[in-house]
């Protein structure tokens, strides 16, 4: 991605926490970067949306990545074939990792038992889960 490009991230909440689940979430927060800084924040209400319809919302929207808790496999690969990055298995509040992901060098806080979204390469940058890579 070009560094003036717009980039939104959304991050499926409970409360102020990553929710546990994406099929759960009580709202999505949509966040929309360019070059690091932060230029407009969206509180989507999810209601008791399915998974398939949060997705099409967000599709909907522009979102291009997803930073959340656990995803079932159904939505993980439905992300996939939308051409959607994925980052699983977040936990913690949502302002520290999105802090993190625009650092875009630190680890994020998840279940030590999870590997598919880890920080990598030389500059500890987050890989996207496997599943999600096209």
């Amino acid at each position: 991605m070009k560094k003036n490009d717009l980039q939104a991230i959304a991050f499926p909440c409970f409360g102020t926490r990553i929710s546990p689940r994406f099929d759960y979430a009580q709202s999505i927060l949509i966040v929309t970067v360019r070059g690091g800084e932060i230029v407009e924040r969206q509180d989507l209400a999810t209601g008791y949306s399915r998974p398939l319809e949060k997705i099409h919302e967000l599709i909907r929207l522009g979102v291009k990545t997803i930073a959340c808790g656990g995803i079932d496999r159904l939505s993980l690969h439905y992300c996939r074939k939308q051409h959607l990055r994925v980052y699983a298995w977040l936990t913690g509040e949502v302002e520290d990792i999105l802090a993190d992901m625009l650092r875009a060098g630190t680890s994020v806080s998840r279940p030590s038992s999870k590997k598919v979204c880890r920080p990598v390469g030389p500059k500890n940058k987050l890989k996207p889960c496997r599943a999600s890579n096209t």
